[in-house]
């Protein structure tokens, strides 16, 4: 267990020490942020605050913060991604440091490594994550004078748990396949990039229609991102559409996905859940195959 420990640390130590492995864990809250306030930010608040006239609301910072919220989870989403993914970077680095060799002659369970580099990235990637989203609930404070309530930031922080455990399951299994450091910026790029489609986050998956719309809707990644998005959302959306027509907020939860459908029929928040879960043990799965037949 003292050998476990020490390995976590010295992977922490090492992700906070290197100022570039954490901005770059930090671009896609960056390329968000910065869409939001030159392209994507007028263009889905103004639009929903004219929506939400013709229903006779007109609580224009409650509604700004409701899309502020949506933007919220998308980046909650992609940290627990993209943080993972650069603390897990390290297994390259140590392979071409040669310090994997130095820790295969010491005499410890191997398999401790291997949980050693997940654990750090589980522990730095949730903290993180949840640090942001604690930000983010300040900004939202300053437009609508609320916070969430300590039920919802205790479930995001369970949720930012299960992504982070999920996300760096898979990420730990792409580095098994990779040999070389600078596949890692790359990676990086295409985790920003594609990863922000997939989720939903730079387009609405309700703006999108047929096979599209079904593919990207089964994703892990889209589901993580509707179950933080409801659950710090609905509360929001119960409050605005007070006295509105039970149809005007389920349109709008289909049309800012919050619900997912496949087809015809529409994906509960179970689902989401038990893809994320599946998505982990597929994941350990195959890297514990992996690892039987191969060092780290």
């Amino acid at each position: 267990m003292n050998v476990f420990m020490s390995l976590t640390k010295r992977n922490i130590k090492l992700y906070l020490r290197d100022k570039s492995t954490v901005f770059f864990s930090l671009l896609s809250s960056m390329i968000i942020i910065a869409l939001f306030i030159l392209f994507l930010g007028r263009m889905y608040t103004d639009g929903a605050v004219s929506t939400f006239k013709v229903f006779g609301i007109d609580a224009e910072n409650d509604i700004r913060a409701l899309i502020i919220s949506w933007v919220l989870a998308g980046i909650v989403v992609l940290n627990s991604i993209s943080i993972p993914q650069m603390m897990l970077s390290r297994i390259i680095l140590d392979h071409e440091a040669n310090a994997l060799n130095d820790f295969y002659v010491t005499p410890f369970n191997r398999s401790l490594l291997a949980l050693s580099y997940i654990t750090s990235a589980i522990i730095v990637g949730t903290i993180i994550t949840f640090l942001t989203f604690l930000v983010g609930e300040l900004y939202i404070f300053t437009l609508n004078g609320q916070f969430f309530s300590l039920g919802t930031n205790l479930r995001v922080l369970g949720l930012t748990a299960l992504c982070t455990l999920s996300f760096s399951s898979m990420m730990f299994l792409i580095y098994l396949f990779i040999s070389n450091s600078s596949t890692i910026g790359a990676l990086s790029a295409f985790v920003s990039s594609v990863g922000g489609f997939l989720a939903g986050i730079y387009i609405s998956i309700g703006d999108l229609r047929g096979v599209v719309r079904n593919i990207i809707s089964a994703n892990p990644l889209a589901h993580a991102t509707a179950l933080v998005r409801n659950t710090i959302m609905n509360p929001q959306i119960d409050s605005i559409f007070k006295g509105v027509p039970e149809v005007a907020s389920n349109g709008f939860k289909d049309g800012m996905g919050l619900n997912l459908y496949v087809g015809d029929t529409q994906l509960t928040s179970m689902t989401y859940v038990l893809s994320l879960a599946g998505l982990c043990v597929v994941c350990f799965v195959i890297s514990y195959f992996k690892l039987s037949n191969a060092k780290l």
